[in-house]
């Protein structure tokens, strides 16, 4: 099975980050809300805001993280080294 942009994470965070890329996807960053994050990953809505202070908190690690894992996979195909 191939990596992916969440291996590293674990339990009900992962679950999260995975329903906020389903729901971001779906219905738009702005038109998304975390009752349908939640509903989608199956928890609680407080728990989001253990993890994450706001909606506005998960964008951002989800984009790093996929940004990360997009140049590993280049490189990692390419077998070239990174000149930055």
């Amino acid at each position: 099975m191939r990596p992916g942009v969440f291996d590293d994470v674990k339990g009900k965070k992962r679950l999260i980050l995975e329903a906020a890329v389903q729901v971001f996807a779906a219905r738009g960053y702005g038109s998304a809300n975390t009752r349908e994050i939640t509903e989608q990953a199956g928890v609680a809505n407080g728990l989001l805001f253990y993890y994450f202070q706001a909606k506005a908190a998960l964008f951002p690690e989800i984009m790093d993280r996929s940004l990360d894992f997009m140049g590993k996979e280049f490189f990692e195909q390419t077998d070239e080294e990174p000149d930055f």
